[in-house]
Parts: structure tokens; C-alpha cells; sequence
């Protein structure tokens, strides 16, 4: 799933992380009615009709009648209809249409006939209804897995259980209505249930969004698209990242005893979540940390002051995140947190200084006096102030440059 592709339920939602879902499914298997889709039914329906009003037919001829090779007409009379006994060769030299061909090609007015087939139907887990159409379309490839999810599987008791019988029937009944085969043929009827596997689809995300000040919204999407699925409903609101004491981010999978999971994204402790980001940007000072880390508006978000950034130890990580506005999290278990980053006002000076100092390079390839002082006017600085700039932006090479410029005499 693609956070890009994803559009918010409305336009003041951002998505505040996406937890991975496993959702219980039973694929039900079974015998059924359909049209005979063999390619050269027509074919094979000219032949034994010719046949049968003229057992004498010169084959060339018939041939010529049905449009094909010669060669051809002979392989479907010598390798399949006498193979399959649908036509017999009599002692008298003469083709002779069998009661079994008959039956299959020259008893129906233009219509195919019925053929037996096996094929599966992916249902919900928990109550044996069928999904949205969009997870039987062909665009979509779902993958299944055999295993144990955070919601347990409705517990069929064999192939007679009331609640699985009357899921075929409201099966076949949503087919007809609906003209939508479920993954069937297009004319599939007369299903007969022949048994059932328990398994579960891991391609299903759980999108936490949020407004960044008090609303949390969790939906559940497919391909990036959002869907509603039986399975998930009641436990949607349940999800939500933590953060434990070694700052690893973990997501719940759905299962918490809080007792308003719905208004949360994140639930730990500002000790726990500087933990993370002491790891991340090579910072000592966890206190400092946790004091710039907020979790008040749904989703933490890291305020980066100049303070924050000089105790930085990964400064050039810190400053691109900053600019970035935000940082994606890992979940140990599968999943992704979006925390914001607000960038202090020094800190968005130092980002419009790496700006400025890559354009110089770009455009002149040097960084000369007319530089320095611009800069230097630009943002009101000291000396002192651009050369902290040099610093923290961790461009020493450029600020050799100037010291040999302004202070080596050649």
C-alpha cells in the first residue's frame, strides 16, 4: 500500500500511520454447473450435424463447410469425438453420431451444454458473507495464508452446518441478482459444496488518519482503495502503535484493554518515544528529547529547535527530516508511523541556508565574499552566526573555503 496513493477521507486528514491487517477468510470449494467453454464446440456441433443428415459426407467438403483445414476436421473426428464417444465408425465404412453426441451437441437449440467444474469462493471468516465485488475482480491478486489472526474463524461444524449452508444459498442468490460470479465462471449455478479451508489475507491495511488536533479516524483499505470489511469492523478503533522501553515501536494487531482505543494513534510515554529518536539522531540529552516531543494532538510530533539540533550527533538526518516535515517509523511487527516535525525558526533559516549554499554552488561553484555577505545580510547574522551556520548544516568543506578566502593571503 502506497501512502500517496491514498486519498483522505476528508481534506484536513493526514494519515498518521497505516498497521497491516489479518483478516480471517474461509475459501469454500465447490462442484458446479457451467456452460462447456471448449473453443471447438461450434466446430464439433457442424461436424456431428453433417454426419448425422449424410453419414456418407466427403470430409473435404465438410471441411470447406465449417471453414477449416481438411487436417483439422480430421483431428476432431480421429482425436476427440471418436475418442471421447461422441461418433463411432460402423463396419460399414461410415461415421455414425453416438446417443452421447446427441445429446451434447445436437439436442439444444444453439446452446451450449452443461459441463461440471470445481472452482473456490473467498468469504468472510467470521459470518460467511461474501466481500466487496472489488476483492474478486481480476485486477486484484490476493494473497492467502494459512495461520492464526486476532479474530477468531466462525466454527463450521462440517459441510451440514446451518450457517454455512445458508451462506451457499445467499451466495447463489447474490450471483443471480447481482450477475457477478464471485471468481466463478459467468454461468456458474447448481453449487455443490464440497469443502471449505480456513485461512486468512494479509493485503488488507488499517489507515490511521488524524486532523492533528483532537480527531482520530481508522478505515480500513485494500489496494488503496478504502473498504469495508465485516471482518475488521469490530475491532477496527483497537489499533494503534506504542513505543516500549528500548524506544522500539510495536502496533497491537488489533487486541488492547484500553478503554478508549478510537481516540489514540500512539499510546506511550515521552520517555519512551525520545528513546527512539535519541537512537535515531545520535542524541545524549533524553530529557531535552522527551521536553520537544508532544502527543497531546492524537500523534506525537517533534518540535526541532536550534538547541535540539546542536545536541544532535546526526545532524544532517535531523536537518533533512525537518525539511521533510515529518519521519516514518517502523513497527517491529509490520506497520508505518508518520510523526510531524516542526522546525523551529532557527532551524528553518539553517534549512533556507543549505538552500542557498546549494544554489551558489550550482550557479557559481564557489563560495566567494558576495555570498557571505548576502547571507549574512539576508538573515541579519554575525560572522559568528554564519560560521555556526557552516557548522551545524555540517558544511566544513565549504566553510574552509571562506576561512581561506577571508583570512589567507596569497
Amino acid at each position: 500500500m502506497k501512502i500517496d496513493n491514498i486519498t483522505p477521507p476528508s481534506p484536513n486528514m493526514k494519515i498518521a500511520g497505516i498497521i497491516p491487517a489479518s483478516c480471517p477468510v474461509y475459501i469454500l470449494n465447490f462442484k458446479y454447473k457451467s456452460k462447456d467453454k471448449d473453443p471447438f464446440y461450434p466446430i464439433d456441433k457442424v461436424i456431428l450435424g453433417a454426419i448425422k443428415d449424410n453419414p456418407d459426407v466427403d470430409l473435404s467438403y465438410l471441411a470447406w463447410l465449417v471453414g477449416f483445414e481438411r487436417e483439422i476436421v480430421d483431428s476432431r473426428i480421429d482425436h476427440y469425438l471418436r475418442n471421447e464417444g461422441f461418433l463411432m465408425y460402423t463396419f460399414d465404412g461410415k461415421y455414425k453420431v453416438t446417443d452421447s453426441g446427441e445429446r451434447k451437441y445436437l439436442s439444444l437449440d444453439k446452446e451450449r451444454p452443461d459441463v461440471e467444474v470445481t472452482g473456490s469462493v473467498m468469504v468472510d471468516g467470521t459470518n460467511l458473507h461474501v466481500w466487496d465485488q472489488m476483492f474478486y475482480e481480476n485486477d486484484y491478486f490476493i494473497r492467502f495464508f494459512q495461520g492464526k489472526t486476532n479474530v477468531p474463524h466462525y466454527p463450521i461444524i462440517g459441510l451440514d452446518d446451518p450457517v454455512l449452508q445458508k451462506a451457499v444459498k445467499q451466495l447463489e442468490s447474490s450471483m443471480k441478482n447481482q450477475h457477478f460470479s464471485y471468481g466463478l465462471e459467468d454461468d456458474a449455478h447448481s453449487l455443490e459444496l464440497i469443502g471449505y479451508d480456513e485461512k486468512y489475507i494479509k493485503d488488507v491495511g488499517v489507515v490511521i488518519w488524524t486532523d492533528g488536533v483532537s480527531k482520530v479516524t481508522k478505515k480500513s483499505y485494500y489496494n488503496d482503495k478504502e473498504v469495508s470489511i465485516q471482518a475488521l469492523t469490530p475491532i477496527l478503533d483497537n489499533y494503534y502503535f506504542y513505543f516500549d522501553e528500548e524506544g522500539i515501536l510495536h502496533q497491537n494487531g488489533g487486541t488492547t484493554t484500553n478503554d478508549n482505543p478510537s481516540t489514540i494513534a500512539v499510546n506511550s510515554s515521552n520517555m519512551n518515544m525520545a528513546v527512539y529518536f535519541a537512537n535515531l539522531y545520535k542524541i545524549d540529552n533524553i530529557k531535552l528529547l522527551a521536553s520537544n516531543l508532544s502527543n497531546e494532538y492524537c500523534v506525537p510530533r517533534l518540535r526541532v529547535n536550534k538547541n535540539l539540533l546542536k545536541a544532535s550527533n546526526n545532524k544532517r538526518l535531523l536537518l533533512a527530516d525537518s525539511a521533510n516535515r515529518y519521519v516514518k517509523v517502523n513497527a517491529r511487527e509490520g506497520g508505518t508511523l508518520i510523526v510531524p516535525i516542526e522546525p523551529g525558526y532557527k532551524v528553518l533559516q539553517y534549512l533556507e541556508f543549505m538552500t542557498d549554499l546549494q544554489k551558489q554552488k550550482d550557479d557559481v561553484s564557489e563560495i566567494n565574499k558576495t555570498f557571505v555577505d548576502t547571507e549574512m545580510k539576508k538573515y541579519k547574522w554575525q560572522w559568528s552566526d554564519l560560521r555556526e551556520a557552516f557548522i551545524i548544516t555540517g558544511s566544513f568543506d565549504e566553510l574552509e573555503n571562506v576561512d581561506r578566502m577571508l583570512y589567507f593571503k596569497y
